[in-house]
């Protein structure tokens, strides 16, 4: 009993420290307390199977590895929403090209006001996360962990790693914003050839309109694309977020 209170700590303040950072979760709807009783009740039917794994034979004291195991959750929690925050910057650039940025509503995720756009392509990451599995992965990968990095121990990460996720966040938000990227640059180019040809027609006066127009018909377009792509990028988060475990 002893040993499985000891081992049942370490795996709470890991998954403690991924659900509190996962952006998945929101504040707004699951508080700290739900977060806490989740982890709780997660780690007290995983601790059983890696009572043997938990067994420590160290010096460090028991607060410092509490401390550190809720250090990696974080960190973990973080990663996990590579793909969440690659569709949120995608997001930000289709309310730039599309004229969306001038409309805000309260985003239920942060309660702050947020363009429509950003706040669409964030809701679509979560619920499709969270449907096809993503969350659940993520969570039995940080309790599976404990094989890879056991408590007390951190996962070591190149210098480079930050710059390098934000570069895959960049990549994958702008492979999903360059459509519109690309085809409201076409447009200003033709709107700037026909002002330049017949100067009395009212450029300003379509051009919004037009643009929003457009950048909607491209987004119902692609939305069934979208999909597929959340999904693979889905599995392939849960696969990037493995091989830092396995380099730790």
């Amino acid at each position: 009993m002893a040993d499985a209170t000891l081992g049942f700590w370490p795996v709470f303040f890991r998954l403690l420290g991924f659900v509190l950072a996962t952006p998945i979760l929101p504040t707004r709807f699951f508080n700290l307390r739900t977060k806490a009783v989740l982890s709780f009740a997660i780690s007290l039917i995983s601790v059983p199977d890696f009572v043997a794994v938990l067994s420590l034979q160290t010096s460090v004291s028991w607060v410092q590895i509490y401390i550190t195991e809720f250090a990696l959750g974080l960190l973990l929690g973080i990663f996990s929403g590579i793909v969440y925050w690659a569709l949120v910057f995608a997001g930000d650039l289709w309310d730039i090209m599309s004229g969306f940025q001038m409309m805000t509503a309260i985003d239920p995720f942060t309660s702050v006001p947020q363009p429509v756009m950003t706040q669409f392509f964030s809701l679509m990451a979560a619920a499709v996360f969270v449907v096809g599995g993503g969350l659940d992965s993520f969570i039995a990968l940080v309790i599976m962990s404990y094989r890879l990095i056991p408590a007390g121990s951190f996962i070591h990460l190149a210098l480079s790693e930050p710059a390098l996720f934000l570069t895959r966040v960049f990549s994958l938000g702008l492979a999903v914003a360059i459509p519109i990227v690309v085809l409201v640059i076409l447009l200003e180019f033709i709107m700037g050839v026909v002002s330049k040809g017949a100067s009395g027609f009212p450029v300003f006066v379509v051009w919004i309109p037009l643009q929003t127009a457009v950048a909607l018909l491209l987004l119902f377009a692609m939305l069934p694309l979208m999909k597929v792509f959340t999904q693979n990028w889905t599995r392939w988060a849960v696969q990037y977020l493995t091989s830092l475990l396995s380099a730790g």
